[in-house]
């Protein structure tokens, strides 16, 4: 599974990418993120979001997302995306 997460938005504007492919990952961090997925894909996002606020694009194996940054089900799998791509 390919992941790519785009962040956008915010006071300073600054975009973010991170790149995950689960098949480089641990088993176990593999298992992880696989089931969040699983998860969220039977959920689609929230519209809208506020001003100043980060906007995430989240692909996943090519299937786009547009998700805010208020989101905590999706906020849980952006996470971990940035943590593993060094990012937070």
């Amino acid at each position: 599974m390919v992941i790519d997460i785009t962040r956008s938005g915010g006071f300073a504007g600054i975009i973010r990418k991170a790149h995950v492919d689960t098949a480089a990952l641990p088993p176990p961090l593999r298992s992880e993120i696989e089931a969040i997925v699983s998860h969220l894909r039977q959920a689609m996002p929230p519209a809208g979001g506020t001003a100043d606020a980060f906007v995430y694009e989240v692909r996943i194996d090519g299937m786009r997302f547009t998700v805010p940054d208020e989101d905590p089900a999706w906020r849980k799998l952006i996470e971990r995306v940035f943590a593993i791509a060094g990012l937070q």
